[in-house]
Formats: C-alpha cells, sequence, structure tokens
C-alpha cells in the first residue's frame, strides 16, 4: 500500500565531481590530464567543458591529445564571449 512520507534522502544522480571551473576559466591556457584533473573520457571533459563555459557566459579554445607517456589530455583556455550587437560592421 503506497505511504506518505514526511522526509526522503534522494540519491543525487547525473552529477559528476565539481570542477575548478572558475580557475580553469581565468584565460591562462590549461593541460588538464585525465586521472589527474577529470576522470572521463577526453572528449566528454571538453563537452563539459563547453557547457560550463557556455553557463558563465565564456567561449573556449579546446585541443584533445595524449602525450608521449599515453596519457589523454585536454588543453582549454576561455575568454569572455564578445557581445554582438546584431548590426554589420
Amino acid at each position: 500500500m503506497a505511504e506518505i512520507l514526511d522526509n526522503f534522502e534522494f540519491a543525487k544522480r547525473g552529477r559528476g565531481p565539481s570542477y575548478p571551473y572558475h580557475e580553469w576559466f581565468n584565460g591562462q591556457i590549461w593541460k588538464l590530464e585525465e586521472m589527474t584533473d577529470f576522470d572521463c573520457k577526453p572528449t566528454s571533459m571538453r563537452s563539459a567543458l563547453y557547457m560550463a563555459a557556455a553557463k558563465r557566459g565564456f567561449d573556449l579554445n579546446t585541443s584533445i591529445g595524449k602525450d608521449r607517456y599515453g596519457i589523454n589530455y585536454v588543453i582549454v583556455q576561455a575568454h569572455p564571449k564578445e557581445e554582438h550587437d546584431g548590426g554589420t560592421t
């Protein structure tokens, strides 16, 4: 029989670790290493970076690679989005 509960602690889903985007989006060029700075596929990390940047008003330059030791990495540099007024120049 169904019952009404006063309280329930729901499991958190869909959120991985919280990354220091405020640090990574400071305009410097960052090399983020898999299993050191993130624990997912580099393509997934790049997608997460783009989503976080859009939410915070940044554009990104990114590159994915593998170093000579076989460690995957993502290179990222953020810069504030430029405002476009819709006019032509």
